[in-house]
Parts: structure tokens; C-alpha cells; sequence
């Protein structure tokens, strides 16, 4: 990481500063991304507790605990990027500020979803890298999950 950094000072200025300009954007994506986290553990009945087995397993979600999971993750990337006025476009592109993922979670394709699912499956061992567990905080029979709202856009539920 450190050579990559490096490496953005030998850039031409006005392309140094796009990609510092997207280095920050990425930054504050993972923060919201790491800051959505308890809500959708909330939303399957469990929460973030401090790490007391450090030898035990983290647990896995079932199918459809990753399905919603990825679905909250993708609303919320989704939401975000629309905040920053990002639009809907057949091709990608940064500069321009569009996407064609910029669709419900399930209008995506199915190599997309993926990405989704593959960041939520991830979560368990992400935080107890950090000390953190998933903990059950209610019975998985307790009814179906729910997505909780949002605290900073309750349109994005």
C-alpha cells in the first residue's frame, strides 16, 4: 500500500488529485459500510458484542440472513452514491459519476449480487479481526428478520 501511495506523487497534478479525490470517497464509504454494520445485524436478530473466545469459529448466516444482509448492503451503497450524485448509466464511470448498478438489489446481476453477499458472508470474521463477534441477541424463530430504518435517511428502508 505504502509503494501505491508513493507512487500518486509522481502523477500529473490534476491526476493526482482525482485520484486523491477518490482515495477520500473510497475512505468515507468503507466508514459508512463499517458504521451500517449493527443495523443489519439488528435486522437478523443479532448484535456486536466484545470477543471473549478468541479460539472459537465465527459464526456463519444462513442463506437467507446473507440475502437480506446483501440487500441492506447494497441500499445503502446504493443511497450513497446517489447522495453524491451519482446516476444511473449503461457503463461505469467514475469521472462521470454513473453506474449501471444503481438499480434494486434485485434488478442486479447475479455476478453483483455476489459482491454483495460476498462482503456480507465476511462480516463474523471482519470483526473478530478487531475483537468483535456476531452474537444472537433474539431467536432466529422470532418471526421474520426485519430491516431496521436507517438513522440518517429513513428513505432508504
Amino acid at each position: 500500500m505504502v509503494s501505491r501511495l508513493s507512487q500518486l506523487s509522481e502523477l500529473p497534478r490534476s491526476q493526482g488529485n482525482r485520484v486523491a479525490g477518490a482515495v477520500a470517497s473510497l475512505r468515507e464509504s468503507n466508514r459508512a459500510q463499517a458504521g451500517d454494520i449493527a443495523r443489519k445485524l439488528e435486522a437478523i436478530g443479532c448484535a456486536i458484542a466484545p470477543l471473549t473466545d478468541w479460539d472459537a469459529e465465527p459464526p456463519a448466516f444462513t442463506a437467507a440472513e446473507i440475502e437480506l444482509l446483501a440487500r441492506m448492503e447494497h441500499d445503502r451503497w446504493r443511497g450513497e452514491r446517489e447522495a453524491a450524485g451519482w446516476r444511473l448509466a449503461a457503463d461505469r464511470s467514475e469521472g462521470r459519476k454513473e453506474s449501471p448498478y444503481l438499480v434494486p438489489y434485485e434488478d442486479l446481476p447475479p455476478d453483483v449480487k455476489e459482491i454483495d453477499r460476498a462482503t456480507v458472508r465476511t462480516l463474523p470474521a471482519f470483526l473478530a479481526e478487531v475483537d468483535f463477534a456476531v452474537v444472537q441477541v433474539r431467536g432466529r424463530n422470532d418471526g421474520p428478520p426485519q430491516i431496521p430504518q436507517h438513522p440518517d435517511d429513513r428513505a432508504w428502508v
